[in-house]
């Protein structure tokens, strides 16, 4: 593979009034003739295209007289190809940085459209509404339960609550299930149904949550994730209750006093 040379000079006229500088291939420059050659192209592109891939001079291409300038930069020889590619990858960069702007706009746009329409959703037709929800016994879960069963109510609910949202996995597991189910009520649920406890697996509430998870702002996670949150809760469950219990019973004694 031939490597092409370059040279930085000075085309000078014949009256010595005007010049130029500029860079040329080394095989434009005759030294035994004292005369650098140059393409006759009046378009722009083609003549850089000629110095760039260094075409064989012409006889019939003009001829000057070039005097040497060493202290020029050229902005298509390969020793200064560097400054071109640093202001290349500045502006790709800023490219990039407005692409991923953009992408963030159009995904918080998204968010406030769906927002939107759930705030127009008629309050009779809300999932909570509907199921008086969050359930305060088994009965009342039975009949979430029985709900969800079909495939028509299920799906409109993963469309509502998906939408619940949370910082976190966690934070969005707890903000759903503290709305479907007492903290009294998930005290007799462990997920497996372990120590004499109901198992909260094999609810459709359980299945509910998972696809809600995934369909929203946590796609990528896994099922056992959210599994592990579900398990959180309900294991906080009892304690979360007796919290609740003992403050009521402490600000009915305030009152009393």
């Amino acid at each position: 593979m031939t490597t092409t040379l370059w040279r930085v000079v000075k085309f000078v006229s014949d009256n010595s009034e005007e010049e130029s500088i500029e860079t040329v291939p080394s095989s434009w420059i005759r030294d035994d003739e004292e005369v650098c050659y140059w393409p006759p192209f009046s378009n722009k592109k083609d003549l850089e295209k000629a110095i760039k891939s260094a075409w064989s001079p012409n006889p019939n291409w003009k001829k000057y007289i070039p005097g040497s300038n060493d202290s020029s930069k050229c902005l298509c020889c390969p020793v200064h190809s560097e400054v071109y590619l640093q202001q290349a990858i500045k502006k790709i960069n800023l490219v990039q940085a407005s692409i991923n702007q953009l992408a963030k706009d159009m995904q918080e746009l998204k968010k406030q459209n769906m927002f939107t329409e759930v705030n127009h959703q008629k309050p009779n037709e809300s999932l909570f509404i509907k199921q008086n929800l969050p359930a305060t016994t088994k009965e009342t879960l039975n009949h979430l339960e029985d709900y969800l069963n079909n495939v028509d109510n299920f799906e409109r609910a993963v469309s509502e609550l998906h939408l619940i949202g949370g910082a976190t996995l966690y934070d969005f597991v707890k903000r759903m299930l503290s709305g479907l189910i007492t903290d009294k009520l998930a005290a007799q649920f462990s997920f497996y149904g372990l120590r004499t406890k109901e198992k909260f697996s094999q609810l459709k509430v359980s299945e509910l949550i998972i696809r809600c998870a995934k369909h929203g702002n946590f796609k990528e996670t896994t099922t056992k994730d959210v599994e592990d949150c579900i398990k959180k809760w309900l294991r906080r469950a009892k304690e979360r209750n007796d919290s609740y219990i003992k403050r009521k019973d402490e600000g009915n004694n305030s009152l009393q006093n």
